[in-house]
């Protein structure tokens, strides 16, 4: 691999999501799907909450993401997918919270975060576009606003939809019915955009994409066998050819699949 130089920034949810940042943050076609099990989704929560008692810090280290600038529109996510799209779902949370309290402020409240970090602003797309395998999921249940009732059939889509009940639930117990519930949404949002922070490693190519995406974890949830071999397949593939094709048939087996282990199924089938 080529001599490659690295220049980390610290940037927080906010800049990443927000309207300062003009590109939209898209994960890659051999990343995984969302695979936080419910442990690590209540280990982000309870980061959140940990903070909002603990006066002695300014702010609060997610960890490293590494991106790939594209284009002026598009940035992808080699690292930090699973945060980035965690923190989308804890804010699409809080707006369908405040939107259920049916109050002018509420609603109020419910449409600036839907505008300011679920929407790309200035484009009639979203903040995070994830993977092929669960973009049109992700954007009809956690996005879409209202969000749809879409009855998921991966198993990054029943992932994602345990996420989201966790944090419903737990954003729930929070906040209350009292008549602070509002006051409390706010001071979610505000740790969730400002005060959880990353560095951003940036990449200069696609071949430093694939290297990187094989050695660094995710919160220490290591890549699974079907990760590897697909990152692998895409990194020695035909870019304009290949890949496309790598992709097609990697998604009819996800499919085939749905809730069913896929690393167990390819062990059988190499077996």
């Amino acid at each position: 691999m080529a001599k490659t130089t690295f220049n980390p920034t610290s940037k927080n949810i906010g800049e990443l999501l927000g309207g300062n940042e003009r590109a939209k943050m898209m994960v890659p076609t051999f990343q995984r799907g969302y695979s936080w099990e419910k442990k690590h989704v209540a280990a982000f929560w309870k980061d959140v909450i940990d903070f909002q008692k603990d006066d002695s810090r300014d702010k609060h280290f997610l960890g490293p993401i590494v991106i790939l600038t594209k284009s002026n529109d598009v940035i992808e996510i080699l690292d930090g997918q699973q945060r980035l799209a965690t923190a989308t779902i804890l804010f699409s949370v809080l707006r369908d919270i405040a939107k259920s309290q049916n109050e002018s402020e509420s609603n109020d409240f419910a449409r600036d975060v839907h505008n300011q970090f679920i929407l790309k602003e200035g484009t009639t797309g979203y903040a995070l576009d994830m993977g092929e395998t669960d973009r049109l999921y992700f954007r009809e249940t956690i996005q879409s606003f209202p969000p749809g009732k879409n009855k998921p059939s991966l198993r990054s889509h029943f992932k994602i939809q345990s996420a989201q009940r966790l944090l419903v639930e737990s954003a729930k117990r929070h906040v209350g019915t009292s008549g602070s519930a509002l006051h409390l949404l706010v001071q979610l949002k505000s740790t969730l955009r400002s005060d959880l922070v990353m560095t951003c490693i940036p990449v200069m190519s696609e071949q430093d994409a694939f290297w990187i995406f094989e050695t660094l974890n995710d919160r220490g949830l290591r890549l699974s066998v079907p990760d590897l071999l697909l990152n692998y397949l895409m990194r020695v593939a035909v870019p304009k050819t290949d890949r496309s094709t790598i992709r097609r048939l990697w998604n009819d087996m996800l499919e085939r699949m749905g809730k069913r282990d896929i690393t167990r199924f390819l062990r059988h089938l190499w077996v």
